[in-house]
C-alpha cells in the first residue's frame, strides 16, 4: 500500500507542538520531542506518565537507563526466539558464526569464558583449529538457507524453540563432520608414504569426538549472540527494532497498550497488522507513539482541558475515537489486499505554541 510522504521535523525535547493525523484531523492531538541519543523509545513511551514527566533531564536518563537494564534482565531465549519468528535470533547467531570465523578465537573468548571450555573439556587450541575449519562462505551457502527454512516453520508447524536449534545444531554438526574428515584425507596426502595412515578405527574416532565438540561450539556462540543482544537492549545509546521492543514489553508489565502512527503518513504504522491485535484490544489504556520509521519516536497526546485548565492527555482509552479509528483502519487494511485509497495532501495553517503561524501537511482520504 503506497502512501504520500510528508515532511516532519523532529522536535526539540520537552517541546509539544499540534499534530494533525489523518486518522482525525479535526482531533487536537499533540506531539511532544524527545531524546536523540538512541533511547527515544523510551523516553516517548515513559512521558505518557505524569512522574516521568516531573522528573529532571537527568532523572530522566537515569530512569530510562534502568528501564532498559530491566528489559534486558527479563529476556529469556524463549522470548529472544519469539522476536519474528527466530529471524532476529537467526541473524545475530550467524552474524556472531561469523565473528568467531574471522576472528581467532583467544581473541574474543575473555577469562570468563574459560569457565563454560573447562565445564565440556574444550581446549581452546582444539577450538581455534575447529573454528578455522568452518568457512564463512559455508555459513552463507550450507547454513543460511536451511536456517530459512526453519524459521517459516516455527510459524506455520509451531515449531518450538528446542526443536528448531536441534535441528540446526545438527546441521552445524554434519558440516564439520564432513570438513575434518576432508582435513584428514588432506593431511594423510601430504605425509610421508613411508608413514602409515591412521587406521579406520582410529579415525572414526577422531571424527566422531571432534565433530561432537561442534555441539558446545554451537551453544557457545549462541550464548554469545544472546548476550550481544541482552547488551544492545540494555546500552541506553543503542537503537533498538521496534519489532524488538513490541515482542519484549510486556515483559515490563507497564499495564499499557502500545500504538504507533506513522509520522511519515498520518497513519496507523502499517507494521501493527503483523501482530495480534485481539491482545490489543482490552481495557488497559493506550499509548501512541509517533513513529519516524527507522530512527525516532515521539509522544502523542491530545489538548484537553481538567479543572478549567489545559493540559495534555497521553492515555487514551478504548472507546475513544482516536482508537476505534485505529483499529478500524488496520482491520480494513488487514482483511482488504492492495486496497484503492485516494490520498491528497492538505495543508492547514494552525498556531504554534509560542503564538506564531505554522503551516502543517497532512494527508486525507477521498
Amino acid at each position: 500500500m503506497k502512501f504520500d510522504k510528508m515532511p516532519l521535523s523532529l522536535l526539540s525535547p520537552g517541546k509539544t507542538q499540534r499534530y494533525v493525523s489523518q486518522l482525525m484531523p479535526s482531533s487536537p492531538l499533540v506531539r511532544t520531542g524527545t531524546e536523540m541519543e538512541g533511547s527515544c523509545f523510551f523516553h516517548a513511551l515513559s512521558t505518557a506518565f505524569k512522574n516521568f514527566r516531573d522528573l529532571s533531564a537527568d532523572e530522566k536518563k537515569i530512569h530510562v537507563q534502568s528501564l532498559r537494564k530491566d528489559l534486558a534482565e527479563n529476556i529469556t531465549l524463549t522470548s529472544w526466539f519469539q522476536i519474528q519468528n527466530g529471524n532476529v535470533a537467526f541473524l545475530q547467531i550467524i552474524e556472531m558464526m561469523r565473528v568467531m570465523i574471522y576472528v581467532i578465537p583467544s581473541m574474543i573468548c575473555t577469562q570468563d569464558d574459560d569457565d563454560y571450555f573447562s565445564i565440556h573439556n574444550i581446549d581452546k587450541k582444539v577450538l581455534d583449529v575447529l573454528f578455522h575449519l568452518l568457512e564463512p562462505i559455508q555459513v552463507d551457502r550450507d547454513l543460511l538457507p536451511d536456517w530459512d527454512v526453519e524459521c517459516c516453520k516455527i510459524e506455520k508447524e509451531d515449531v518450538s524453540k528446542d526443536i528448531f536449534l536441534h535441528r540446526m545444531k545438527a546441521k552445524w554438526h554434519d558440516i564439520y563432520q564432513e570438513n575434518i574428515q576432508n582435513a584428514i584425507e588432506h593431511i594423510e596426502k601430504e605425509l610421508d608414504p613411508c608413514i602409515p595412515k591412521m587406521d579406520e578405527t582410529a579415525r572414526l574416532t577422531v571424527i566422531h569426538k571432534l565433530s561432537d565438540m561442534s555441539y558446545y561450539i554451537f551453544d557457545f556462540v549462541v550464548e554469545k549472540a544472546f548476550q550481544r543482544f541482552q547488551e544492545d537492549i540494555a546500552t541506553y545509546t543503542t537503537w533498538i527494532n521496534i519489532f524488538h521492543f513490541m515482542y519484549l514489553i510486556d515483559s515490563l508489565d507497564l499495564r499499557v497498550n502500545i500504538l504507533f502512527l506513522d509520522a511519515s503518513s498520518g497513519l496507523p504504522f502499517e507494521g501493527m497488522r503483523y501482530f495480534d491485535l485481539n491482545r490489543l484490544k482490552n481495557n488497559r489504556p493506550y499509548v501512541i507513539l509517533l513513529y519516524f520509521p527507522d530512527y525516532h519516536f515521539e509522544s502523542l497526546g491530545e489538548r484537553t482541558e481538567m479543572g478549567g485548565h489545559p493540559c495534555v492527555n497521553r492515555l487514551f482509552y478504548k472507546d475513544h475515537p482516536v482508537i476505534h479509528h485505529y483499529f478500524q483502519y488496520l482491520e480494513m487494511v488487514k482483511t482488504v489486499p492492495n486496497k484503492q485509497v485516494s490520498f491528497n495532501l492538505k495543508e492547514e495553517i494552525i498556531p504554534a505554541e509560542d503564538g506564531s503561524i505554522i503551516s502543517e501537511n497532512y494527508i486525507s482520504t477521498q
